[in-house]
C-alpha cells in the first residue's frame, strides 16, 4: 500500500478512491476523504489504517437504522 504522508492531489485520488470502493458516493467520499487529512498525524495512526477503519457504506447504513450511536 502507498504510504500517505502529505496532502497531495494525487495522495487525495488515491484516499478518495478507495473511500468510493467501500460503496460510498463521490461527495460523501471527499468529505470523508477531507476529514481523514484533517485529522493526519504523521507521528499517529497511518492513513491506511485510518481508512481501513471506515466501514462500508452498507454498514454505515445498517448501523443508522440499528439507531447506533456512530450513524
Amino acid at each position: 500500500m502507498k504510504k500517505i504522508k502529505n496532502k497531495t492531489y494525487a495522495n487525495f485520488m488515491y484516499v478518495l478512491k478507495r473511500i468510493e470502493a467501500k460503496g460510498y458516493d463521490r461527495a460523501e467520499a471527499e468529505k470523508i476523504t477531507h476529514q481523514l487529512f484533517d485529522q493526519l498525524n504523521p507521528k499517529g495512526i497511518s492513513m491506511n489504517a485510518m481508512i481501513d477503519q471506515i466501514v462500508t457504506y452498507d454498514e454505515w447504513v445498517a448501523m443508522k437504522e440499528e439507531g447506533s450511536e456512530w450513524a
